[in-house]
């Protein structure tokens, strides 16, 4: 029954607006995943000791589901970001050794929310819309040739598993 839930959680959610890494793609397709790990509000300034938590459950998958970093606060005051400031924010999860090692051993999809996208509350009127969106598909490895480079948001659909189990 678990399992069945899981699943047809996971439907619904690689339905919805996702970026991911070339590490999703390791994942066949006509295989059910088992467990799908999900998270969010991760702050790139301090210490993420979790991803060794997560990463003892040996997830199938794992869905970052917004303000994966604050691009809009430094852990002391908010900010108004910058293309710099936002690439800063993204490397800064990436060194996050527990993150790093967690990413290198667990598939990520991911969406996006106000503090990743770079603006509390920010929307279509965000001047970094573009770049943002860019930062973010290069963060999760999203091919340059790709059609979502050159739409707007990271909107995007994956169907995982065999027919019945999806």
């Amino acid at each position: 029954m678990i399992a069945r839930f899981v699943a047809t959680i996971s439907a619904v959610i690689l339905a919805f607006n996702t970026g991911y890494s070339l590490a999703v793609d390791s994942i066949p397709i006509d295989e059910p995943l088992t467990k799908i790990a999900l998270g969010s509000c991760a702050k790139q300034f301090e210490p993420q000791p979790i991803w060794q938590s997560v990463l003892r459950q040996s997830p199938d998958l794992f869905i970052f589901l917004g303000d994966n970093i604050y691009g809009d606060y430094d852990g002391e005051k908010a900010f108004t970001p910058t293309a710099e400031t936002l690439q800063r924010d993204w490397q800064l999860l990436a060194d996050e050794p527990h993150f790093r090692n967690f990413r290198n051993q667990v598939p990520i999809m991911a969406t996006w929310d106000n503090h990743d996208y770079g603006k509390h509350d920010g929307g279509a009127e965000f001047e970094l819309k573009q770049v943002s969106q860019q930062i973010f598909l290069d963060f999760f490895d999203e091919p340059a040739d790709s059609e979502r480079r050159l739409s707007p948001g990271i909107y995007d659909a994956k169907v995982i598993g065999p027919v019945g189990k999806r």
